[in-house]
């Protein structure tokens, strides 16, 4: 059963401001704002990065999950860690057996997924999706809208290649992501990967203090000395070839 990492979601408590960050720092557009999160409390941005996404949820109430989510991890933060795959069903069957509970199962005509409980995956939400024009990585995908192909930009950056969760116990969230995933988890020093068909998951140790979570994109750009500086000179925290932006670790390379 083939994996896509296809989309990252980041929770952020300022959707314009990030927006902008975005837009200025990698040259992205937004294709997408789903009208259905509204009632979820939430607003959105989906930036297409290549033939991947990056999408950006606000809160727009008091008390909703996302909301929860800021206060949990201190800041804006990781939220949602999504796979595209060949058969929604055959998945379900898997990770229920692994005990993990279904939170929620968007359907819509050519368009079906499983979100599963975060507390049963550690580090994040994962989500198993399947559009039936997604096995072409230009095709459809119904979380980006009907005509995502029209913004994309790749003056700067090119794709999304990676995730990167953390946690206290890095070999424990690496092996239950590892049997959730269907993928052997394997080790380097203190990280571990797994390794998709395409796209990689990396897990490694709480190095910031603000607990297990999804914390990091590793997204590949034509030229990343340009884009450090830019960072640097939007104000942004820069750490060798990791600009941190929208509470996320992004490493460029």
């Amino acid at each position: 059963m083939s994996l896509v990492l296809r989309q990252i979601c980041v929770v952020v408590a300022d959707l314009d401001k990030s927006t902008a960050v975005l837009q200025s720092l990698f040259g992205l557009e937004v294709a997408y704002r789903d009208p259905a999160v509204t009632k979820y409390g939430l607003a959105n941005a989906v930036f297409p990065v290549g033939s991947n996404f990056l999408e950006l949820v606000s809160p727009t109430r008091n008390g909703t999950a996302g909301g929860r989510h800021l206060v949990r991890r201190g800041g804006d933060a990781g939220y949602m860690v999504i796979v595209h795959c060949d058969n929604v069903p055959a998945w379900k069957a898997h990770v229920t057996a692994l005990n993990a509970r279904i939170v929620n199962s968007p359907t819509y005509e050519h368009y079906s997924g499983i979100h599963l409980h975060p507390a049963d995956t550690g580090g994040a939400i994962l989500e198993f999706n399947r559009d039936v024009g997604g096995d072409d990585p230009s095709g459809s995908y119904h979380p980006a809208g009907a005509d995502w192909q029209k913004f994309v930009r790749t003056d700067i950056v090119e794709a999304m290649t990676g995730a990167e969760l953390q946690s206290p116990d890095a070999e424990k969230l690496a092996r239950r992501w590892g049997e959730l995933l269907k993928v052997t988890p394997h080790r380097a020093g203190d990280e571990w990967t797994l390794q998709l068909d395409s796209g990689t998951l990396r897990i490694v140790p709480d190095t910031d203090g603000r607990g297990e979570g999804l914390t990091g994109i590793d997204i590949k750009v034509k030229d990343s000395p340009a884009v450090l500086a830019r960072a640097s000179q939007l104000g942004l925290a820069v750490n060798g070839h990791i600009v941190t932006a929208c509470g996320m670790r992004m490493r460029v390379a």
